[in-house]
């Protein structure tokens, strides 16, 4: 992208967000160089900018973050698995494990905005729609 004096600083934030990351990993020492770049602007564009840069981070973070709710603690192993096979089709940035004792059983896995739920409260749920119907 080719920055000039006319480009808007949306636009600038978008590709400071996009290369700060490497291989799908946020990239801390692209991060800080940014941060010390958009700090030195005027205040209110500094303040603009880096509000901009954070919230698209957190943004593109949030896409890459594993929820794994489960009825029961899971084993490490477990964790270790389900991390893989997302991996496979969605990147991972950080993994959060939820114990639910309200799924009764089975898994409910959040990665972004897709979500896979094989708990038992969902067949239950699915069950009685079904009824319903």
């Amino acid at each position: 992208m080719k920055i000039t004096k006319n480009t808007p600083l949306k636009k600038i934030i978008e590709e400071l967000v996009r290369v700060s990351f490497v291989s799908d990993k946020l990239y801390k020492p692209k991060v800080d160089q940014i941060i010390k770049v958009l700090g030195g602007l005027s205040k209110g564009t500094a303040i603009q900018a880096l509000s901009l840069y954070l919230r698209g981070i957190k943004r593109e973070v949030e896409k890459s973050r594993l929820v794994i709710e489960s009825a029961i603690p899971l084993s490490r192993r477990q964790i270790d698995r389900v991390e893989d096979i997302i991996s496979r089709t969605h990147p991972v940035f950080e993994t959060e494990v939820i114990i639910n004792p309200k799924l009764l059983g089975g898994i409910k896995i959040k990665i972004g905005d897709t979500v896979f739920d094989d708990s038992l409260m969902h067949r239950i749920e699915q069950l009685r729609e079904g009824m319903v119907d």
